[in-house]
């Protein structure tokens, strides 16, 4: 069932891409938040399908479940890679923070620096070399999605630190091509009872988030 499962999915994706490629020549395809990255930054993540799954090795890491997918990276134009926000940064890693748990700097920075050198390595190994190899673009969000305590999970009340902001510029400045800011007027509203306040506060976040993005992107040592 395993190996049927594996050929009829390679099949699936394979002739996918073919019939998109040729009905948008000129588009660049590439799939959202893959290769597997690792929310912790570690090689033996825990919120995914444990390793020895479906007769999988039991010994298996993330860079042997991405090689798993060579054929797949072989035929994409661009790496989407997922780096929203893990937690709530702060300075010392305290847990005086609107997602009540620590998530640190150096935590951050094992995130973001763990899933881009991955994507370097897939890169290297499977993208195409010519014309030019295919670009890093890492979708961002403005909220934290995860969390032990999953109190910050999708929470569109809470926004990332500025510390955030600050980190995630320097870490990518120099290994991805690009990033693609997520999100819809959905995630800046509010489906609580308190609407008119809520979204008016969401609107003043947005507003403060927008200043800073465009002052770090001007000068990168102002913020």
């Amino acid at each position: 069932m395993s190996q049927s499962y594996e050929y009829f999915a390679r099949d699936y994706f394979e002739r996918t891409l073919s019939v998109s490629k040729a009905l948008r020549p000129m588009a660049q395809w590439g799939v959202f938040s893959y290769p597997f990255v690792a929310l912790n930054g570690t090689q033996h993540p825990d919120n995914y399908p444990p390793f020895g799954y479906r007769g999988e090795p039991t010994n298996a890491t993330w860079a042997t479940r991405n090689d798993h997918l060579g054929w797949l990276w072989s035929l994409l134009d661009v790496f989407l890679p997922q780096l929203y926000p893990a937690g709530y940064v702060t300075l010392d890693g305290s847990s005086d923070n609107p997602c009540g748990e620590a998530y640190s700097q150096a935590d951050n920075k094992r995130f973001i620096s763990t899933n881009m050198m991955e994507m370097h390595r897939l890169r290297t190994k499977f993208g195409r070399a010519s014309p030019k190899p295919p670009p890093i673009l890492n979708f961002w969000w403005q909220h934290p999605c995860d969390g032990a305590t999953k109190l910050c999970h999708n929470n569109m009340s809470v926004w990332m630190s500025d510390l955030d902001i600050k980190q995630h510029f320097e870490l990518t400045a120099n290994t991805s091509d690009g990033m693609i800011m997520w999100g819809d007027p959905y995630y800046f509203g509010s489906t609580t009872h308190d609407g008119g306040a809520a979204i008016n506060k969401s609107m003043a976040d947005l507003q403060r988030y927008e200043a800073l993005l465009e002052k770090y992107c001007a000068d990168p040592k102002a913020v």
